[in-house]
């Protein structure tokens, strides 16, 4: 049977929301196993309260947690005994585990990726990629979001490449790659970004439709939309500062019937985390960096991307 493998110690909900997501997941599926990495004892006392039968769910007791201030090094050797890196290493060696969920520190996980779990062939770095949603409502990809802060061209090639793949098992059969830039023409933007648009463009392996501005982000013109850690990082905070003030802005102006939904409206579309995590694509294994405050549903829709995502890539 399938597992998907949770990291629980970094969730600053106490588990309650975490744990919440994975019994929300098990009401309605039975072909997969959660393994939950963490303080067991706390995780079966929660459970058991809720009445949660453990008939598909492993528990691995460990009580260390990386904390966002240590060093993203330290896992290597200080820090190999957090739930991070014993998630990891659960992931790594059971052919059966198909994905990792975690709250951990980004570079934590990222640095886990690389030596204890390690990458496919051609890669250097992961990706960290983000499922944001048009005004249409179709989902795109926004790749690198805040992982890699800087990418040469033959990272950002492989990004498109591997983006192209989860695209195609997530949401377009023949996905669109664009390359983020300050203008469409192929001689915008710094020497690193005309040399992808250059190699990206003789690149059988992607459909590349050339560079994309600022304003088309959200216009459904990209199934995959290419960039740096720094730049993806600001187009991912700043959409969802823009959806929280649009909320404010328009909820003295409209009735109370119609609130809620125009509310749920803008979390689903706009708010990245309402929808799970972000892919930290590249390593062997798919591996979900989610938010601490993430509540129950995210961490659902995570379990179930992950099922998605093996589906359709086998």
């Amino acid at each position: 049977m399938k597992k998907i493998v949770i990291d629980l110690n970094c969730s600053e909900t106490n588990y309650e929301e975490f744990l919440q997501g994975v019994e929300d997941f098990l009401k309605n599926n039975t072909n997969c196993r959660i393994v939950l990495v963490g303080n067991a004892l706390q995780a079966k006392h929660i459970l058991s309260k809720r009445n949660v039968s453990f008939s598909f769910i492993d528990f691995y007791d460990v009580k260390e947690t990386l904390l966002d201030e240590d060093n993203p090094t330290l896992v290597l050797k200080e820090k190999r005994n957090t739930s991070l890196v014993k998630s990891i290493e659960l992931l790594k060696k059971d052919d059966e585990t198909i994905g990792l969920i975690s709250a951990g520190p980004t570079g934590g996980l990222l640095i886990s990726s690389i030596f204890h779990l390690g990458l496919l062939k051609g890669l250097k770095t992961p990706s960290l990629s983000s499922v944001l949603y048009s005004f249409t409502g179709k989902p795109f990809i926004l790749a690198d979001c805040g992982a890699n802060l800087e990418v040469d061209v033959q990272t950002l090639v492989k990004f498109a490449e591997i983006n192209s793949k989860y695209a195609a098992a997530l949401c377009s059969s023949y996905p669109r790659v664009a390359l983020l830039n300050v203008g469409k023409e192929s001689k915008k933007g710094n020497a690193n970004l005309k040399n992808t648009y250059e190699v990206l463009k003789n690149n059988s392996q992607v459909n590349f439709v050339g560079n994309i501005e600022g304003f088309d982000i959200f216009l459904d013109k990209a199934d995959v939309i290419l960039t740096d850690g720094i730049t993806g990082n600001v187009v991912l905070k700043l959409a969802e500062s823009m959806a929280k003030g649009f909320k404010g802005m328009f909820d003295p102006l409209i009735n109370e019937k119609k609130r809620s939904d125009i509310d749920s409206l803008i979390e689903n579309n706009f708010y990245y985390s309402s929808k799970g995590g972000a892919m930290l694509l590249g390593a062997k294994k798919p591996i979900i960096k989610l938010h601490g405050k993430s509540d129950a549903s995210a961490v659902t829709n995570c379990i179930n991307r992950l099922v998605e995502i093996n589906n359709g890539l086998n």
